[in-house]
């Protein structure tokens, strides 16, 4: 049943549309991958949880579903390429597969990582690139009331190309952070290096939040480093140069940082906004 607390000001995106423009670098880097994405086999499909566990798990998907509390809800997917949907995902909570885990105290991170057979996907076979693919949340995010496990889309079972049999469906971050196919949760005490924070750490940072006010204005939020109780971004895009951005930073994006992080002091923006192709800034005299 849909859960009417999750719903969107906003139409449903045409399915047809929804399974046919999809991101799923194991098959490819170009849009139209759902055809060769069906040459995922989803079944049998082994999930592990291992890590800081009181006892390591190794579960069929089935059977994993089948211990959870399903429901539907309607959120908004948002790419960092400047493309969105909106749909109806089935599922159930994060939370509730983070308690089904029994994680210890000392867990801080849930790393979700992706199958890996170069049989099915060719993409896998492309050495550049940091395989298998890696994400992950903080165990506040991963037990947030938003944070979902999605295994069907429209009221049908997931198609491969959306990430079958298991993806993560996280509506306040960008979609590489919702990872896709997922054969294993490992909860850790340090932050995992991700997929996409390997490729390009100056581009895809860890947190990947969504402000709507700054995806809106064409622009996005660098993570440029961390040291001690310091963050270091960058605002690139329609960010740099932007007359608001002083207000963006320390209304927006400073407020969320130390709401997430209590232990960051400062935060500090070393955007080179004078160079930036925004005409509403003014350099500082």
């Amino acid at each position: 049943a849909r859960n009417i607390r999750y719903f969107l000001d906003r139409e449903m995106t045409d399915p047809k549309v929804a399974a046919t423009y999809n991101d799923f670098y194991e098959f490819g880097s170009h849009k139209q991958i759902w055809k060769a994405a069906q040459k995922l086999p989803i079944r049998p499909w082994t999930v592990r949880f291992d890590g800081l566990l009181e006892k390591e798990i190794e579960i069929g998907i089935d059977e994993l579903i089948a211990k959870m509390p399903r429901e539907e809800r309607y959120y908004r997917h948002r790419c960092v390429e400047a493309w969105a949907m909106a749909v109806p995902w089935s599922g159930f909570a994060m939370k509730a597969l983070v308690d089904f885990a029994q994680p210890l105290s000392s867990a801080r991170y849930v790393v979700m990582e992706t199958f890996g057979d170069a049989k099915f996907a060719p993409g896998l076979k492309q050495f550049w690139y940091p395989w298998p693919y890696v994400e992950g949340l903080t165990m506040a995010e991963a037990t947030n009331e938003l944070t979902f496990m999605a295994t069907g889309i429209y009221g049908k079972p997931m198609p491969k190309q959306h990430g079958s049999p298991l993806r993560l469906a996280a509506p306040w971050k960008y979609g590489f952070k919702s990872i896709k196919s997922i054969v294993r949760f490992t909860f850790a005490a340090e932050r995992p290096k991700t997929f996409w924070g390997e490729v390009g750490p100056n581009e895809y940072g860890f947190w990947a939040n969504v402000n709507p006010a700054v995806a809106g204005h064409g622009g996005h939020i660098s993570l440029v480093d961390v040291k001690a109780d310091t963050v270091y971004i960058r605002l690139e895009g329609g960010c740099q140069g932007c007359g608001m951005a002083d207000v963006t930073l320390k209304q927006g994006i400073e407020v969320m940082i130390k709401e997430s992080v209590p232990e960051i002091e400062e935060i500090y923006d070393v955007t080179d906004h004078a160079n930036g192709k925004n005409p509403y800034y003014k350099a500082p005299v």
